[in-house]
């Protein structure tokens, strides 16, 4: 593993009020229900575990000032569906590694997959999906990737 990738892993888990903090039944049940619903490619169906703007740090997202990294929720989908909804990423995510950690204030939780593993010509990557609750929901709000 990288020094890089051991920074960024660090300084991610290092800012979570609750380290390490165990999942809830319902946070375990809203991830599973949303990678089932990736799994189908429901557009409809995912609009509606999601807030209505995606902060997206993905690629091809870009900075917009004043708008930051947000798109409107069918906006990020039409920009991602592709790669969301592939059979290759959601495989990962069912399969692979996966974190919970649960911020302290209740509101917001993240879920952490490797999406590749390291090796000798890469780093390694992982995906991570923010869920904040709206409305007493908790909804998709963020992707990015690690590093």
């Amino acid at each position: 593993m990288s020094l890089f990738r051991v920074f960024i892993f660090v300084a991610l888990i290092g800012s979570s009020p609750a380290r390490g903090a165990e999942p809830n039944q319902e946070m375990i049940e809203i991830w599973g229900q949303f990678l089932e619903i990736m799994s189908k490619g429901d557009i409809d169906a995912i609009v509606k575990r999601s807030a209505s703007e995606i902060d997206c740090w993905l690629w091809p997202c870009t900075y917009r000032e004043g708008r930051e990294y947000k798109y409107p929720v069918r906006e990020f989908y039409k920009i991602h569906s592709e790669y969301l909804f592939s059979k290759k990423l959601v495989g990962k995510l069912q399969t692979g590694k996966k974190f919970f950690v649960v911020k302290e204030d209740g509101v917001t939780f993240e879920v952490i997959i490797t999406t590749v593993e390291p090796n000798e010509k890469h780093d390694g990557l992982q995906t991570a999906f923010y869920f904040k609750k709206i409305n007493d929901k908790y909804l998709f709000s963020h992707i990015s990737t690690i590093p």
